[in-house]
């Protein structure tokens, strides 16, 4: 262990010991002791100290949370503006779906919950399910892997009735693959 890193653990330490201060100063301040049972009167001066303690722990937290959301939203858009370039790019072929051959269905995630009665049941959900298919195109095959909340049966059915959809194959790079399974929502 190095004095870098117990460095580090003091300072955590005394951070979280500051955060632990403050609360306590809010507590005594308000007049709770104990039990959360109110003892004593309000001390202005005491809560006044505890909340200027943890304001900066809140201005951190705030900071940090709008920050995450706002990169969280700037990616989101930057992933639709590709998706679009990506789909412009890229040509577009109408693929029969009779053509195509479900390889794989992995359902095993199953979740389970605990009734009143004690006993194991399993969750009534909504869990997307993996599928791997293989295409058809010109002489090669390609594997496509996609996610669905559908079961087997389902997922045949509304493959049977659609028929047709699109395959879009990137010009420059014939491995980035978007079929168009739009129709499964």
């Amino acid at each position: 262990m190095g004095i870098k890193s117990l460095l580090k653990k003091l300072f955590d330490n005394i951070f979280l010991f500051v955060l632990f201060i403050g609360i306590i100063f809010i507590i005594t301040g308000l007049g709770y002791r104990g039990k959360y049972q109110k003892v004593s009167s309000f001390n202005e001066i005491i809560t006044v100290t505890g909340i200027i303690i943890l304001t900066p722990y809140l201005i951190y937290f705030l900071y940090s949370y709008f920050k995450r959301k706002s990169n969280q939203e700037n990616e989101k858009i930057k992933e639709k503006e590709s998706f679009k370039n990506f789909l412009n790019d890229s040509k577009a072929i109408q693929l029969k779906l009779n053509n195509i051959k479900i390889i794989s269905f992995d359902n095993k995630n199953i979740d389970y919950y605990t009734s009143e009665t004690g006993k194991l049941d399993i969750k009534n959900s909504n869990q997307e399910k993996q599928v791997k298919i293989i295409i058809p195109y010109l002489d090669k095959k390609i594997l496509y892997t996609f996610y669905t909340n559908k079961n087997l049966d389902d997922l045949r059915i509304h493959l049977a009735i659609q028929n047709e959809t699109r395959l879009f194959i990137n010009n420059h790079d014939n491995n980035k693959v978007y079929v168009d399974f739009n129709f499964l929502k």
